[in-house]
């Protein structure tokens, strides 16, 4: 298997993409992300497109390892997402190569700024939450029954390398007390019906901002599963950065909840629209949290009283086995 690099991308795109030897080529190496070589080639006269290859070992502290093929869960992803989203809300697929494990998709319009990035400089604007939430439940809606989900995207392994086991058996290892309401959890995942698309990344770190609206990306942990999963996931992040930023709860709270009510009426009527699905996200939220802690992928901008303080409220939390959206604000936000 030939692995990407900075350095040699530019030939290997200008390779398999028949570009003359005069086409100038620019390749950067993007940052963020554990588990794959992100690369964004740019040629003059031509759009950008990224350059995606998976990595066996995942760039964190702890042992953490997943199979190459999991870049074809990306593949498949998009391919179902073109079918049901609006044009320019997640990459295209461009060009794949099997024997090297290299996905090339269209690059986010130049000008967006990475979700997260704003939200750590306090940018806070119920608008995008608004349309974030929209774009979260019409993935689930529309999906629901498709064809798509039957194939490769009902595999669960990478789901279980990348999420189950490093997030949730890794905090239930850790604390006793909450293991059996997390490993049923867990359970409940596998059992859930109907089944709907899940993206199981769904975080600011993989939106990027154009003129207000969200691009989604990084697809490769997406299967048919849980709906709750991805708000937990999402929610879990808005959640630490209103701790973080105690000055500005009020502001975050309003994001979440535009978010929660843009959701809420793209899915209005589905078949898992009821009390126990809102439960399950109050939970899954919970845990989330503390797995970005406790778990093998740890967030980077927590100070140490902070993960504490954290840590305890979201076990006794758990613990107590609160179900509500109001019993979640008081006691975590």
């Amino acid at each position: 298997m030939i692995e990407l690099t900075k350095e040699n991308a530019g030939a290997y795109w200008r390779s398999n993409a028949g570009l003359s030897r005069t086409e100038a080529i620019d390749v950067v190496e993007l940052a963020g992300g554990v588990s794959n070589v992100v690369l964004k080639v740019s040629v003059a006269g031509r759009d950008a497109i990224i350059l995606k290859q998976s990595r066996e070992q995942l760039r964190t502290r702890s042992a953490w390892f997943s199979r190459l093929d999991r870049i074809w869960n990306e593949r498949s992803a998009l391919d179902l997402l073109a079918t049901i989203l609006p044009p320019f809300r997640v990459p295209a697929v461009l060009f794949a190569d099997p024997e090297n494990y290299v996905l090339a998709i269209s690059a986010a319009p130049e000008g967006s700024i990475v979700w997260k990035e704003l939200l750590l400089k306090r940018s806070i604007d119920p608008a995008i939450g608004s349309r974030v939430g929209d774009l979260l439940g019409l993935m689930h809606i529309k999906s629901i029954d498709h064809d798509l989900l039957s194939s490769r995207l009902a595999d669960v392994v990478v789901f279980d390398q990348l999420r189950v086991d490093p997030y949730y058996r890794t905090v239930a290892r850790a604390h006793g007390d909450v293991e059996p309401m997390i490993l049923d959890l867990v359970a409940g995942m596998r059992s859930t019906e109907p089944k709907t698309f899940v993206h199981a990344d769904f975080s600011p770190k993989n939106m990027l901002i154009h003129n207000g609206e969200p691009f989604v990306v990084d697809f490769e942990t997406a299967h048919a599963g849980d709906p709750a999963f991805d708000l937990g996931f999402f929610l879990s992040h808005l959640s630490l950065k209103a701790n973080l930023f105690a000055s500005q709860r009020v502001q975050f709270l309003e994001l979440i909840d535009a978010f929660r009510s843009a959701y809420d009426r793209r899915i209005a009527g589905a078949p898992f629209d009821d009390d126990r699905f809102r439960s399950r996200v109050v939970v899954h939220t919970l845990v989330c949290a503390l797995a970005r802690i406790d778990g093998k992928s740890p967030v980077e901008y927590l100070p140490d009283d902070l993960r504490h303080s954290i840590r305890e409220k979201a076990l006794d939390a758990i613990v107590d086995r609160i179900s509500s959206w109001d019993d979640f604000v008081a006691r975590f936000l």
